[in-house]
C-alpha cells in the first residue's frame, strides 16, 4: 500500500473512531438525563444536576439529591429521620469508541453528610465510586471502594482494611451480579463488647421484580467472626461459613428455593457452659410458593417496623397460597456428639379468603410435618444434661435406643395430631 493509501485509512479509521467516541458520549448522557427523569417521578425524590462543564468527549458534573423523610420512613416502615436528606455526587466521565468511563464520589463537606460527620466526630469517610458502560455489550460495571479506616472516639474503636462491592448488570439496571468482599473488621466498644469479623466474601445474581430486587442465586464464605461481652462472660465464635442459595421459576406463578449451609465451627461460651458445635451441615429446599405472596412478604421483612395490618395481610396470603418444603439434612456435631435430622413440611392452597382470626385454625388442621431424628450414643458421656430427658422418652415410648445406646425418633404432625414414634402425644 502506497504512503497516501496508508494516510487515507488512518485519517478515516481516525475519523470512524471519533464518531464512535461522540455517539458514544451521547447516547451515554441522554441515558443519564432518562435515568434522572425516571427518579424524580417518584414522590420524595428530587435530582438535579448542577456545576455541568463539557469536554470534547468528557464532562464533569455534580448530582445534587434529595430524599424526604417520607420517602426514607416509607421505605424503612418506621420513622427514623424527620429531616430532608441532601447529596451532593461529583461525576465525572470520558466517552471511548462504545465505552464510558466514570468516577464518582459523595462530597462529606457540603450537604447532610457535614452534620453525620460531626455526629460521629470524624472528619470524613474514605471512599470511592467508579463505573464503566459497554455500549456494544450493553452492560455497566459498578465498584465501590469503602476504604481502610479507623473510629477512635470516646474508648470506641472501629477498625476496618477496606471493603469493595461490585455489580457487572445490563443497562437498565435490571439483571446482574454483584461481589461483596470484606477484609478485617474489628470493633472495640466502651461497655467492654468487641466484634472481629475475617474474610467474607459473597457472589451473587439478581433480578428486578416489580420495583424490588430479588437474588435468584448466590454462594458466600465467612472465614471467621467472634463476639465477645466481657461483662457478662459471654463469647460466640463462627469459623468457616459457606453457604449457596438458589431461587428459580420467577417467571411463573410459583417459585422454587434452595440453601445449603456449612459451618466448620460454632464456639458459645458462658461464665457455666461451653458448647462447641462442629461440621454444622444444611440443605434446605421449598417449592410451589406463590410469587405474588412470596414477594409481598420478602418486601414487608425488609422494612424495620411495618403495621401490623399490613404484614397480617402479607401472612394470610403466604398461608393461604401454601406450599412444600424439605429440610434434607441437619447435622451436627455438639460437644462430640452427634446429632442428624431431615424433615418435610407441607401446607395446602387454602379456596377462598382467610382472615387472620382463622390462620391458627386453618394452620391446625392442614399443616403437616415429618421429622427424624437421630443422636449417637456420646451424648451420655459428653451430654449429661440432655440424658434424663432422652431416657423419659425412651421409656414412654416416644424414642426408641439401639443396641449401642444411639437414639431416634419419627416425629409426625398431621391433621392437628402430634405423634412420635409412632404413639401420639398430648399437645
Amino acid at each position: 500500500m502506497s504512503i497516501k493509501g496508508i494516510v487515507s485509512v488512518v485519517i478515516a479509521s481516525t475519523a470512524l473512531l471519533t464518531g464512535l467516541a461522540s455517539y458514544t458520549s451521547a447516547v451515554y448522557s441522554n441515558k443519564l438525563e432518562q435515568f434522572v427523569s425516571e427518579k424524580n417521578k417518584i414522590d420524595g425524590v428530587n435530582i438535579s444536576i448542577i456545576d455541568r462543564s463539557n469536554g470534547f468527549f468528557a464532562r464533569n458534573q455534580t448530582y445534587q439529591i434529595t430524599l424526604s423523610p417520607q420517602f426514607i420512613n416509607d421505605k424503612t416502615g418506621k420513622t427514623v429521620i424527620d429531616e430532608m436528606i441532601t447529596l451532593y455526587v461529583p461525576h465525572h466521565f470520558v466517552a471511548f469508541p462504545l465505552y464510558v468511563m466514570s468516577d464518582l464520589n459523595v462530597i462529606q463537606t457540603k450537604g447532610s453528610p457535614v452534620q453525620w460527620l460531626q455526629n460521629l466526630k470524624i472528619e470524613s469517610v474514605p471512599h470511592h465510586i467508579k463505573s464503566t458502560t459497554n455500549l456494544l455489550l450493553q452492560q455497566s460495571t459498578f465498584e465501590l471502594s469503602l476504604l481502610p479506616f479507623t473510629y477512635d472516639q470516646d474508648s470506641n474503636i472501629i477498625h476496618h482494611q477496606g471493603m469493595t462491592v461490585i455489580a457487572d448488570t445490563d443497562l437498565q439496571f435490571k439483571t446482574g451480579d454483584i461481589t461483596i468482599d470484606i477484609d478485617d473488621i474489628d470493633v472495640k466498644l466502651a461497655n467492654d463488647i468487641q466484634f472481629s469479623l475475617s474474610k467474607f466474601h459473597s457472589e451473587s445474581a439478581f433480578e428486578k421484580y416489580n420495583e424490588m430486587y430479588m437474588f435468584t442465586s448466590g454462594d458466600a464464605t465467612l472465614a471467621h467472626a467472634k463476639f465477645v461481652d466481657t461483662i457478662k462472660s459471654i463469647t460466640m465464635e463462627i469459623t468457616d461459613l459457606e453457604t449457596t442459595s438458589s431461587m428459580s421459576s420467577m417467571d411463573n406463578n410459583h417459585i422454587d428455593m434452595g440453601l445449603v449451609l456449612d459451618i466448620g465451627s460454632i464456639v458459645t461460651e458462658n461464665a457455666v457452659e461451653t458448647y462447641h458445635i462442629k461440621n454444622t451441615e444444611v440443605v434446605f429446599s421449598a417449592a410451589e410458593l406463590d410469587k405474588k405472596a412470596y414477594f409481598a412478604f420478602e418486601k414487608l421483612s425488609r422494612q424495620i417496623q411495618p403495621e401490623k395490618s399490613v404484614i397480617d395481610s402479607a401472612l394470610i396470603e403466604l398461608v393461604r397460597t401454601g406450599g412444600q418444603a424439605k429440610l434434607s439434612k441437619l447435622n451436627f456435631n455438639l460437644n462430640q456428639v452427634q446429632f442428624k435430622s431431615d424433615a418435610e413440611f407441607s401446607l395446602p392452597t387454602f379456596q377462598g379468603k382467610l382472615a387472620i382470626a382463622e390462620i391458627d385454625k386453618y394452620f391446625m388442621a392442614n399443616f403437616s410435618l415429618n421429622i427424624n431424628l437421630a443422636i449417637a450414643n456420646s451424648y451420655r458421656e459428653h451430654l449429661h444434661q440432655i440424658k434424663p430427658m432422652l431416657d423419659h422418652f425412651i421409656n414412654q415410648g416416644f424414642a426408641k435406643g439401639d443396641k449401642d445406646g444411639n437414639v431416634s425418633s419419627t416425629v409426625i404432625f398431621k391433621q392437628g395430631q402430634l405423634i412420635a414414634n409412632d404413639k401420639a402425644l398430648q399437645m
